[in-house]
């Protein structure tokens, strides 16, 4: 399996950008707003919210302390989230459904064969 460590940094920067974004207009803050509870600048949070700008522990921190949220839920990504819940269910499946077609193929080949006899 490749890993794109580029792909995989964009990825996790709209993540971030698009929870700030929502939580910040979830508590019905601007940019500003925001800027001024974190001491950041209104351009840093406009840069952050659009991709332009990268986030630091420091600022992914103080972001979550001013939108109120734990520094986890920012990175909180639905669509992945329920693509690797998915997949757990799959994985924790198949073991349960290999057993049950084993047993009903183990039934079959012993009703078939007491039948020949």
């Amino acid at each position: 399996m490749n890993f794109d460590i580029e792909a995989e940094r964009m990825s996790l920067r709209k993540t971030l950008a698009t929870n700030i974004r929502q939580q910040r207009k979830k508590l019905g803050l601007t940019q500003a707003a925001l800027a001024e509870k974190t001491g950041m600048t209104t351009e840093s949070i406009g840069k952050i919210e659009t991709l332009k700008q990268a986030l630091s522990e420091e600022s992914i921190l103080k972001i979550s302390v001013a939108l109120n949220i734990t520094p986890g839920i920012l990175f909180n990504n639905p669509e992945t989230d329920n693509l690797i819940k998915k997949d757990l269910i799959v994985e924790s499946t198949l073991p349960k459904l290999a057993e049950i077609l084993n047993s009903t193929n183990q039934k079959s080949y012993k009703t078939d064969h007491s039948k020949r006899i």
